[in-house]
């Protein structure tokens, strides 16, 4: 049986990643983001990656999910 404490723990030093239903995907790094030209750029604080493809900033969200119908 696992602590309830335990679960809701943070962990400062871990990449966390959340789905938020129906929008983006929440990444708390440090974390190293890697686009199709080998270009790197290093995150240290929260940021949202676009799930519903319809961002105009990808593969960062924009908000789009909110105007496209974005369903999970």
């Amino acid at each position: 049986m696992k602590d309830e404490k335990q679960e809701s723990q943070v962990f400062p030093n871990k990449l966390q990643i959340q789905i938020v239903a129906n929008g983006p995907a929440l990444i708390q790094g440090p974390v190293v983001i890697i686009d199709q030209l080998g270009n790197k750029e290093e995150k240290e604080s929260m940021f949202a990656l676009c799930r519903c493809g319809g961002s105009h900033k990808k593969p960062y969200c924009d908000g789009t999910h909110n105007f496209n119908d974005f369903k999970d």
